[in-house]
């Protein structure tokens, strides 16, 4: 699970919560491992470098390969251009 998909979550649960359709008791019990798994993927993504703010770069399995050798990231900043790489 990346960083987006955390954040979905929980505000997925803050919504329905808002909406009524969650008690206390179960907005509760669904929010704190909502977070916990939000904390995990932070810091694995943390440990690799990845910073607020990056895309993750789109490879094939030849270019993702040849990337793991070289230790080339497989994120880069977004600076507002499609991140999608064609090759």
């Amino acid at each position: 699970m990346e960083r987006e998909q955390a954040y979905k979550n929980i505000m997925d649960i803050e919504f329905d919560k808002e909406m009524g359709k969650l008690s206390d008791e179960d907005y509760a019990q669904m929010m704190t491992p909502a977070r916990a798994q939000a904390v995990e993927v932070l810091r694995c993504l943390d440990a690799r470098g990845v910073k607020e703010g990056m895309t993750r770069l789109q490879m094939n399995e030849r270019e993702a390969a040849q990337a793991a050798r070289n230790k080339t990231p497989a994120f880069r900043e977004n600076r507002g251009r499609e991140t999608t790489l064609a090759r």
